[in-house]
């Protein structure tokens, strides 16, 4: 199993970005990825098994007028992972995409965000009416790296308490 979880990310107005800081998002977000991917199919081709599970944003649903970068980065992850798994599909390698939506993380709280204002924000969007934790992203890793998850590749779980339903 292979996880894919880099990221880089910062949020500034798309035409404050510099070309190196765009070229920097696509080294560590999509080239990373592809770098990560090369690094373990050989392996799993020789078992003709082997799971790849990327990590997307719900932001690529959305987008975000300060994270230009960021956002099309996550987008190409989704693409990324549905054309790998057609790819890697008769050589047994399943490929799937989790797309967490707003959970609390490190760098949330880092940048100062008010927990309250955000939760109640979230309660407006979401049809579940709380914030979602890493434990729920992580279950659905888990899911997707297991072999109760072996008919399905090239999806995209969406793992937000229903904030892309409205």
């Amino acid at each position: 199993v292979l996880v894919l979880n880099a990221v880089q990310g910062t949020k500034i107005p798309w035409d404050e970005l510099t070309v190196e800081e765009w070229d920097n998002k696509m080294q560590v977000n999509l080239r990373g990825a592809f770098v990560g991917a090369r690094a373990v199919v050989d392996g799993m081709r020789k078992k003709h098994y082997g799971k790849i599970v990327t990590i997307g944003s719900v932001m690529s649903t959305f987008g975000d007028p300060r994270a230009l970068d960021y956002v099309t980065t996550k987008g190409g992850i989704v693409s990324f992972t549905r054309s790998l798994s057609r790819c890697e599909g008769e050589n047994g390698i399943r490929v799937n995409c989790v797309i967490p939506g707003a959970i609390p993380v490190e760098k949330e709280l880092e940048a100062g965000a008010d927990p309250e204002k955000t939760l109640a924000w979230m309660k407006q969007v979401q049809a579940l009416k709380y914030r979602g934790a890493v434990r729920d992203i992580a279950a659905a890793i888990q899911f997707l790296s297991s072999p109760a998850s072996d008919f399905i590749t090239g999806q995209v779980l969406t793992v937000d308490g229903g904030w892309t339903n409205y």
